[in-house]
């Protein structure tokens, strides 16, 4: 080959590596720019302080118990005031002039009127009964007004919570939406040069009109409930995470409404309702062809069926179908509360689970943030970015863990008819666990002292040991007052095997 085609070979060969070089570099540069501007943004949501807004009464509309309520004391005092009297009148008119063997003449018209005082059935007393058992069914219906408030209060609430969350992920899908787009364009430039596979490509892309559908339909969502939105839930935007205080929750208290009901079964069969008595007093008058007769009159009447009565067989009968069925609603309410109960432990451990599928995110990032200061490795970017994409879908899990909690505790605060909210739930607290991992700390040809504490640090080694003969580490560790075990042989694996299996991690 001659001088000068060779010189020209290697000109372009060193100006495509200059080339493909900066390419690199400016990905490079690009990657770690989007990291920092996404990384200190994605914080996770530990609770900070409980508004005071999230939970408030209802206005002061009257729900359809209350009017049941008003209108059982209008009946009750209607039924108190009346007496018994009634008043009656009949008149008769003879055409014919028809002859009566009785009076001995020709009847052309008889009036009477007459007032009646009915002090049994249909009367004075069985009204008192009357007025007795609406009271029962006003208290029956108070003792169900206080769950039924929760009721209204929890339908109402769940429109609520279910705005401001919705707002905390429109915010979240936003800010996703703009990283897939930007870490998209990186990978594409990295695919033109055959730095990665097309898989990934795909799945970005994927993942981004996955984003786009829920965003929109999370906006739509919001768009339709906003007017039925409670006031002080329209300038929340974030919601904390609550747990239920298991210490306060007295679930199906006794109540009087069984007592109340076999009252109402006792009244309802009352002895006098099958008696008629009365006190009348009336004024005749009658028109016939010998005579005109005025006069008043003053009697008793009294009414008794002749059977066989089995009331009391039927007062027990019917309390024991009354029992029967609360023993059967109290059933259903139990299988309702272990219902919710379980499924409230399960948005516990999902919501722990994905705290330390965080924590060990958190953990890579502060690693190969760390090493980056050791090796210069193209691939490190990616895989930042890569466990910055996981962050955003924890995140969202959190707030659909979120969702579900608060779908959750209401329906127990529901069935908690008599406990104040502020007593029923409290901030839910993340604790951080320390890195129980035993690392023995030894002098490397590959890393320095100094470089393998900070390792350690970094990833929260909560025990360090050094060799009973290594005087050099034992001098290095207590000049920075750091205290460690001494060991005779390496404890589970050194700080240097340590690195270079975290180097081996993120190359792969």
């Amino acid at each position: 080959m001659k001088p000068t085609r060779l010189i020209f070979l290697l000109t372009c060969i060193l100006f495509t590596a200059n080339i493909t070089a900066q390419s690199l570099n400016q990905i490079v540069a690009d990657s770690e720019a989007l990291y920092q501007n996404y990384s200190s943004s994605l914080v996770f949501p530990k609770n900070s302080y409980l508004p005071d807004s999230l939970y408030y009464k209802l206005p002061t509309h009257k729900s359809i118990n209350s009017f049941n309520i008003e209108l059982n004391e209008l009946e009750s005092k209607q039924y108190k005031k009346d007496i018994g009297l009634v008043f009656k009148a009949t008149a008769n008119y003879n055409f014919r002039n028809a002859f009566e063997e009785f009076s001995g003449g020709y009847i052309r018209g008889r009036i009477r009127a007459e007032i009646e005082w009915n002090i049994l059935k249909e009367g004075y007393s069985q009204n008192k009964i009357k007025s007795e058992r609406k009271k029962n069914e006003i208290n029956i219906l108070k003792e169900e007004d206080l769950r039924l408030n929760k009721e209204l209060w929890r339908r109402q609430f769940r429109v609520d919570y279910n705005f401001v969350l919705n707002k905390e992920i429109i915010t979240l899908y936003s800010n996703f939406l703009k990283f897939e787009n930007e870490y998209f364009d990186i990978l594409n430039k990295m695919y033109f040069q055959k730095l990665i596979k097309r898989e990934k490509l795909i799945e970005v892309s994927n993942q981004i009109n996955v984003i786009k559908f829920q965003l929109e339909l999370v906006k739509k969502e919001n768009t339709v409930i906003k007017d039925s939105v409670s006031s002080q839930f329209k300038t929340l935007n974030k919601l904390p995470i609550l747990k239920v205080e298991l210490d306060s929750v007295a679930l199906l208290k006794e109540n009087n409404k069984l007592f109340y009901k076999e009252e109402n079964i006792k009244l309802q069969h009352h002895p006098i309702n099958d008696y008629n008595f009365s006190v009348y007093v009336n004024q005749n008058y009658t028109n016939s062809s010998t005579t005109h007769n005025i006069f008043p009159s003053i009697g008793l009447r009294f009414r008794a069926p002749i059977r066989f009565n089995h009331r009391r067989e039927i007062i027990k009968t019917k309390i024991k179908i009354l029992r029967a069925e609360e023993a059967d609603f109290r059933i259903g309410k139990y299988n309702s509360i272990l219902t919710q109960f379980q499924e409230y432990n399960e948005k516990i451990r999902d919501l722990k689970n994905q705290y330390k599928v965080w924590q060990v995110l958190e953990e890579r990032s502060r690693i190969i943030k760390f090493l980056k200061l050791e090796i210069q490795d193209t691939e490190s970017g990616l895989a930042l970015l890569n466990l910055t994409e996981q962050k955003f879908k924890v995140l969202e899990n959190i707030i659909q863990i979120k969702r579900k909690m608060y779908s959750n505790f209401s329906k127990i605060y529901e069935m908690n008819t008599e406990i104040d909210f502020y007593d029923f739930v409290s901030l839910y607290k993340f604790k951080d666990e320390k890195n129980r991992q035993i690392v023995t700390l030894t002098k490397s040809s590959k890393f320095s002292l100094e470089f393998q504490l900070k390792f350690l640090k970094t990833k929260k080694v909560h025990k360090i040991c050094v060799l009973k003969d290594d005087i050099e580490v034992q001098t290095f560790l207590k000049e920075r007052k750091i205290n460690f075990v001494l060991t005779q042989f390496i404890k589970e694996l050194s700080a240097e095997e340590l690195i270079n299996d975290n180097l081996q991690t993120i190359k792969n």
